[in-house]
C-alpha cells in the first residue's frame, strides 16, 4: 500500500529526495500576510461607519510555483524554478522582492524572465480576530493573469531543453496565470520523456494543454479534478458520499491512461494519493498532511501535495 511507503520508508525516500535536482515551471507570486485585530473604537484613524484593523505582524513569503520552489529547497533539494515576473514601471521592485526571496532566503536558482506586458502577482491577507465576530481573512489581490507574449515563450522554451536535461524531476505548478502556455507544456512534455525525467503536474481547471503527455503525478483539488479531470466547468456539487468519486475516479482514470498517480488536496487533512497503477484498493492511501520546517524550525507551508506526488513518483 501507498500508505506504508509514506510511513515505513519516510527516512530513506527523505534522503533520497535531498539528493534530486528539481526543475519548477509555473506561475510566482507575493504572498503578503497581515495579521492583527479590529481597531478600538475611538481611534482616530476610524472615520464614522469605517471599520479599521491593526496589523501587529505581517510575512512576506513566496506564493504560488515560488512557495513549491522554497518548500523544495527547505527540504534539502536543489532546485531551478523558471517563471516570468513584471518589468513595468508599475511592478515597483516587486520583482526583485520575489527573487531575493526564493533565492537568498531559500537558495533556490531563479530563472526569471521580465516581461513589460505584467506585474508581478502580489497577494496580500489580512488575518485578524474579531472583537465582536467570528475570526475572518480579506485580501487585496493584483495580478495579470494573461498570456505571456510569444518572445517571452520562445525565451522559456530555449531555456528548458538543458535544465530538464539535468533534471532529476520536473513539477509543473501552473496557477493559470499566463505562463504555461499550450507551447510551453507540449514542450516540457517532449523533454520530459526524450531525457525520462518524471513529471509531476499539479494544474488549474483546464488540463488540455497535458493531454497525451506521461505524467508520473497529478495534483488537484476536487474542484479541480471536475473541471479537468471530466471537463465538468459548470459543476459545482462535490460528491455526496466515497462511492460517488470512486465512480467518478473511474471515469478520469479511463479518459486519462497516461497519468501513473492522482493526488488529491484536502483543506482538513492534507494530500490523500486515490489512485495508483501499481495498487489494487481503494482508497490508496490514508489522508496525510507533511509539514516541513528549516533547520532554524521555521514551518514552510503547503508542501504536502508536492511531497506526496514526488513519493509516489519515485
Amino acid at each position: 500500500m501507498v500508505q506504508e511507503v509514506l510511513y515505513n520508508e519516510f527516512p530513506q525516500r527523505r534522503d533520497e529526495l535531498r539528493k534530486c535536482k528539481v526543475l519548477v515551471v509555473g506561475d510566482v507570486m507575493i504572498d503578503h500576510h497581515f495579521y492583527g485585530k479590529e481597531a478600538q473604537p475611538g481611534s482616530h484613524h476610524i472615520h464614522f461607519g469605517e471599520t479599521a484593523y491593526e496589523a501587529e505582524r505581517e510575512v512576506v513569503m513566496p506564493g504560488g510555483a515560488a512557495r513549491v520552489a522554497a518548500n523544495l529547497a527547505a527540504f534539502g533539494c536543489d532546485v531551478t524554478c523558471v517563471s516570468v515576473v513584471g518589468a513595468g514601471e508599475d511592478d515597483v521592485g516587486r520583482a526583485e522582492v520575489l527573487r531575493k526571496l526564493v533565492s537568498n532566503k531559500w537558495g533556490v536558482k531563479a530563472e526569471f524572465i521580465p516581461s513589460a506586458d505584467r506585474f508581478t502577482t502580489l497577494k496580500t491577507r489580512f488575518h485578524q480576530k474579531s472583537r465582536s465576530g467570528p475570526d475572518f481573512t480579506m485580501g487585496v489581490h493584483r495580478e495579470a493573469a494573461i498570456r505571456i507574449p510569444d518572445d517571452v515563450e520562445a525565451q522559456i522554451v530555449k531555456r528548458l531543453d538543458p535544465l530538464v536535461q539535468r533534471a532529476d524531476a520536473v513539477l509543473v505548478a501552473d496557477f493559470d496565470k499566463g505562463l504555461v502556455t499550450a507551447g510551453i507544456a507540449e514542450e516540457i512534455g517532449k523533454l520530459t520523456s526524450q531525457y525520462e525525467v518524471p513529471l509531476v503536474v499539479d494544474p488549474k481547471n483546464d488540463w488540455t494543454k497535458y493531454k497525451g503527455m506521461r505524467i508520473r503525478a497529478m495534483i488537484m483539488d476536487l474542484q479541480e479534478f471536475y473541471n479537468g479531470a471530466l471537463e465538468l466547468p459548470g459543476r459545482t456539487e462535490l460528491p455526496q458520499n466515497e462511492d460517488e468519486f470512486k465512480k467518478d475516479l473511474e471515469k478520469a482514470v479511463e479518459r486519462w491512461p497516461d497519468i501513473d498517480a492522482w493526488v488529491l488536496t484536502w483543506s482538513d487533512g492534507g494530500p490523500q494519493v486515490v489512485w495508483t497503477k501499481d495498487t489494487e484498493s481503494w482508497p490508496k492511501a490514508s489522508r496525510h498532511q507533511f509539514n516541513f520546517t528549516t533547520n532554524d524550525r521555521e514551518r514552510i507551508v503547503g508542501g504536502g501535495a508536492a511531497f506526496t506526488a514526488g513519493f509516489v513518483a519515485g
